[in-house]
């Protein structure tokens, strides 16, 4: 056998010995680790509240066009942040006792920190574990202690959550105005306008470049904005409720005759 093809033999065999040793180690971990946080179907789960010490409570519901936030803003919701916070009823568990017999307090647990309600399922979390970092989380009569992947998606900003469209979903502009002039030919161009991020609305700024941007939808609703040009940044700072959505500058262009940005 040619030395060659004797060290790719050898080479083959340790690649096989390393990916029978990974195997064996995440197979251990995993049968090491106690049934999931619950067994619920979150396919079915109509309703989501979140609370957490010092946060504002978010609620949101599912309708037949999908998630809705109801609370703090009635807008519709992130996709990919409802599926984030259902995702937490099936969180992996490390360790599972009885609560009785625990100090709830020093836990973090009485009262809990942060609270995940899905339809009439309540999940209650406190502090983290010392060791590992593990949240120690309260499902009825159970403590559990769970790998903390999940506690940044609780503590989001209400803002963050929201669907980063400029109308409804499945609306239908079929009417636009920019600076009290018809913008039918640009009508498009605004209903596909992309959204980096939703934030609080910020203060006005008079030396800003600024233009009233007024759409009517279908159904008679009409909402506006303030697209607010701040250095090189644009904002669509719509009226109510009180939001910035952040645009993309160089589709903000597509929204004169001239194809510049104004």
């Amino acid at each position: 056998m040619r030395r060659t093809a004797r060290i790719n033999l050898t080479l083959a065999v340790i690649a096989a010995l390393l990916g029978a040793l990974v195997w064996w180690q995440v197979h251990n971990e995993m049968s090491a680790l106690e049934p999931p946080l619950s067994a619920l179907d979150t396919s079915t789960v109509t309703s989501l509240r979140v609370g957490c010490a010092g946060c504002v409570e978010r609620r949101f519901g599912r309708g037949p066009d999908g998630w809705r936030m109801h609370s703090p803003y009635a807008l519709d919701a992130d996709p990919a942040a409802i599926a984030r916070l259902l995702a937490i009823a099936a969180a992996p568990v490390r360790l599972r006792e009885p609560a009785e017999g625990h100090d709830l307090a020093r836990l973090g647990l009485d009262p809990p920190q942060m609270t995940l309600e899905l339809d009439a399922k309540r999940i209650e979390i406190g502090t983290t574990d010392a060791l590992r970092g593990d949240r120690y989380v309260r499902d009825g009569t159970h403590i559990a202690r769970v790998p903390d992947r999940f506690s940044p998606f609780l503590l989001a900003a209400p803002e963050s959550e929201l669907d980063r469209r400029l109308v409804p979903r499945g609306a239908t502009i079929t009417a636009l105005r920019i600076d009290d002039a018809d913008a039918s030919a640009r009508l498009a161009a605004w209903h596909a306008m992309p959204v980096s991020r939703i934030t609080p609305a910020g203060g006005e700024d008079e030396s800003a470049t600024a233009h009233m941007i007024r759409a009517t939808l279908a159904d008679g609703e009409t909402i506006t904005w303030r697209l607010v040009r701040s250095g090189d940044a644009w904002i669509a700072r719509r009226a109510s409720p009180a939001l910035d959505y952040h645009l993309d500058a160089s589709a903000v262009a597509a929204l004169f005759d001239t194809g510049a940005t104004p």
